[in-house]
């Protein structure tokens, strides 16, 4: 019987063998020898003088040697994304950490704003320009929800008018910004006058915005009354706004020279002493009012 000298297969017939589908060509054995056909691959022999053993060992060891950090080209790496996902991590516990620290110092500057204003650091300075940035946003906000209520007005009247939310935010608190360098400008100018020693206007500018934090409180207050239409009391935050701009300037440059006193804080004093005197002269001028119309429309 003739076999494959291939893969060792019986010939079947045909010029392929019928096992390995390769051209069929003879093998020549010796009549006692029965070649053994296999579907398997050959077996590697040890070599004359190595233990069976020693060659698993020695592939175990050969697979030990392998780096194992080698990433394959097929697999995809995933440092990048990690390293994407650590950096938004500590990005998102920074601004939660600002975010803690800003009304932190909010509350300290409502409590007792000429102390904290003393506070000269570069985290008041942070401070005080987010407090900067959220006047110039809510003011920005408070002109057009006070516009909103001037259309609903004139829609009842029958003069209706759309106005668009960018044509009036943007240029308001383009105004806003303008308005609040100059004072803080101004200021400067005012310290620097006769005085070999003055501040910088860093210092002025951040004592000046921290003082906006009240005025920036009631300006909040005065969109979340527009909001929810309670426009009486509106007016009144909106009174607080003017007078806690007004009180910012003079106290900014009392900061530089008065110290801590003991009894309520003078720029709380000063706010308060604004807004009885409004209420005061307020009531005189209805009661003056109502006494006139009253003369002159009897029935």
């Amino acid at each position: 019987m003739q076999y494959c000298a291939h893969c060792q297969a019986p010939y079947q017939g045909g010029k392929f063998c019928g096992n390995c589908g390769n051209v069929f060509e003879p093998l020549e054995v010796n009549e006692d020898q029965q070649p053994v056909a296999s579907d398997s691959p050959t077996k590697r022999e040890p070599e004359p003088g190595i233990e069976t053993s020693d060659l698993g060992s020695s592939a175990d060891h050969n697979h030990q040697q392998q780096p194992y950090n080698q990433v394959p080209p097929h697999q995809p790496s995933y440092a990048a994304a990690s390293t994407v996902n650590n950096n938004y991590q500590r990005s998102s516990t920074s601004i939660q950490e600002s975010g803690k620290n800003y009304f932190n110092n909010l509350k300290d500057v409502c409590k007792r704003p000429m102390e904290a204003v003393r506070k000269a650091s570069d985290q008041n300075y942070f401070n005080a320009k987010v407090t900067f940035a959220l006047f110039v946003i809510l003011s920005g906000l408070l002109v057009y929800l006070a516009a909103q209520k001037m259309e609903d007005i004139f829609s009842i009247l029958s003069f209706g008018f759309d106005v668009p939310f960018w044509s009036v935010f943007i240029p308001v608190a383009i105004v806003s910004i303008i308005t609040l360098l100059a004072i803080c400008l101004t200021l400067f100018l005012i310290l620097k006058i006769n005085n070999p020693a003055a501040p910088a206007f860093k210092d002025v500018a951040g004592r000046f915005a921290t003082l906006l934090a009240y005025p920036m409180i009631a300006m909040a207050l005065s969109c979340l009354f527009l909001l929810i239409e309670v426009t009486s009391i509106a007016f009144y935050t909106n009174v607080l706004t003017f007078f806690g701009i007004v009180a910012a300037i003079p106290f900014t440059i009392v900061s530089f020279h008065q110290g801590t006193r003991g009894g309520l804080d003078a720029f709380l004093q000063t706010i308060l002493s604004y807004f009885i005197l409004f209420l005061v002269l307020r009531m005189v001028i209805l009661h003056i009012i109502s006494s006139i119309t009253d003369m002159f429309m009897p029935f």
